[in-house]
């Protein structure tokens, strides 16, 4: 049983950190089109957003489910070493997810409008 909890943990942990490095890639994008900034000696604020706030939401799933009835046994599913969908748990996941996603578009439907707003240096 523990086995399986900590691979759910991991698991969630370190898909929320792949998720997270993507609107940090948009937001170096951002800077570096749009805002044309040298942005180079801020990526540790990538690092500590990427990596930090994963940890923030999994330490939630876990209290919540520390606090349920059944204890941390009901942050994983009866079948699958993967959050429950039985107390929800997985909807903290989903809506993590979700906003990543949602931030993601917006950064780049900015960064594309500003590029073709963008003047060719030709001639023209």
């Amino acid at each position: 049983m523990t086995a399986c909890i900590t691979s759910a943990v991991l698991m969630q942990y370190f898909l929320m950190a792949a998720f997270c490095w993507m609107p940090g890639e948009g937001i170096y994008l951002y800077l570096l089109v749009v805002k044309v900034y040298n942005i180079s000696d801020k990526m540790y604020i990538y690092h500590v957003m990427s990596w930090g706030l994963p940890v923030i939401v999994v330490a939630i799933s876990l209290s919540i489910a520390a606090g349920a009835a059944d204890g941390i046994q009901s942050y994983i599913s009866d079948d699958y070493c993967w959050m429950s969908s039985t107390n929800n748990l997985i909807w903290i996941f989903v809506t993590f997810l979700v906003i990543v996603e949602v931030i993601n578009i917006l950064i780049l439907t900015r960064v594309i409008r500003e590029m073709t707003k963008m003047q060719p240096r030709g001639g023209k």
